[in-house]
């Protein structure tokens, strides 16, 4: 990955709102823009999200595919989608 440099994340969220083929992470307050995905990745694409899916059959959760973005912090009220 290539290092952009130091930001909010505020301008972060303004960059990837921009039409654009490139793709960004956000960790530890900088950007990084991701290489495009090499040809393994669309062939481990369809058995991860075939198991992703049967992990969440039934759970309050849902299971997406690309292009959604996610955030992950910390949940500090209890367990969810059926994790024990």
């Amino acid at each position: 990955m290539r290092r952009l440099g130091q930001a909010s994340f505020e301008e972060f969220s303004k960059l990837t709102k921009e039409e654009t083929l490139e793709r960004y992470e956000y960790i530890d307050g900088e950007i990084f823009c991701k290489p495009p995905p090499e040809g393994g990745a669309p062939v481990c694409f369809i058995p991860t999200a075939r198991h992703a899916l049967s992990v969440f059959d039934g759970q309050p959760c849902q299971a997406f595919a690309a292009p959604f973005d996610i955030t992950i912090s910390r949940y500090e009220g209890g367990h969810q989608c059926g994790a024990a």
